[in-house]
């Protein structure tokens, strides 16, 4: 670690779009000494290298984690915990590792259970940003300027290790909150893993046969739907209660909708038309 406390050497475990945007954006600030990558297909690390992305990799676990002082995970949520505890036995002394999944409650709970050898630590962590596109091709050292990351550190968490991963994430650009894991993934469900969900039926529910006739606000609302499906399939399974309660309320908000139409209740269906317009253009801060 640098004498403030951000590390010197970063490893990426996993260079996709997310993994490569951050070496992409350590390397181009000139934040850390080196970034290596880890992954199986020493082809797409070579472009991960040739694209700026990391400064040097390695298809062993073993060598990519040894010299870390900072390890950041960018493997599917299913994959995060085993992914952490098989790399902290190679990992020096005391390294700290985060990741960047979209659910962090089981994450958490898998990784706490016990202590991590080589008195590795683990704070959680989300960039709230990313692309449809999850390729390595599509990394941009930029992806996090303007967004949200949120930590969620346990009771077990070092106060230094929270101020080094805040700083890390500053460092790129991001706007850093702390919340629980519980409290997190309550919350995504809401404003990301719905929204997936109900561009996947909108996507799923209209015929191909019909989009010469689709406009832009088909082509925006079903944009998230071409995600990476093994992502997205273990980000809904992880955080399935969280999502179902959601899928709940909007089944509510479809009957109510299907109601005003069945009576045609002009009254209704404006005020329904124009609270969702109110809040929509609140977003736009």
């Amino acid at each position: 670690m640098k004498e403030n406390g951000f590390p010197r050497t970063v490893t990426i475990l996993g260079v996709g779009l997310i993994g490569a945007s951050i070496g992409r954006g350590l390397l181009n600030r000139g934040c850390v000494k080196k970034v290596v990558g880890w992954g199986r297909n020493s082809e797409k690390l070579q472009l991960a290298k040739n694209l700026g992305a990391i400064s040097e990799f390695s298809v062993e676990l073993k060598s990519a984690v040894r010299d870390a002082d900072l390890v950041v995970v960018c493997v599917p949520v299913r994959k995060v915990a085993e992914m952490v505890r098989g790399a902290a036995k190679f990992a020096g002394h005391g390294t700290l590792f985060t990741d960047v999944g979209s659910t962090k409650k089981r994450i958490v709970q898998e990784i706490g259970r016990e202590d991590l050898e080589n008195a590795c630590r683990f704070v959680a962590g989300h960039p709230i940003a990313g692309k449809e596109d999850h390729s390595l091709e599509a990394s941009d050292g930029e992806l996090f300027v303007g967004r949200t990351t949120v930590l969620t550190p346990t009771e077990k968490s070092d106060a230094k290790d929270i101020r080094c991963l805040r700083h890390f994430w500053e460092s790129l650009g991001s706007k850093v909150l702390e919340m629980t894991p519980e409290s997190h993934d309550a919350a995504l469900a809401q404003t990301s893993h719905l929204p997936h969900v109900l561009a996947c039926v909108l996507s799923k529910i209209v015929p191909e046969e019909l989009y010469p006739l689709a406009g832009t606000g088909f082509a925006s609302t079903s944009r998230v739907a071409s995600g990476g499906v093994e992502v997205w399939r273990d980000i809904l399974l992880e955080n399935a209660e969280a999502l179902q309660e959601c899928l709940g309320r909007a089944e509510k908000e479809i009957g109510q909708l299907r109601e005003m139409l069945r009576n045609q209740d002009e009254v209704s269906l404006e005020s329904f038309l124009m609270e969702a317009k109110k809040k929509r253009e609140s977003l736009r801060g």
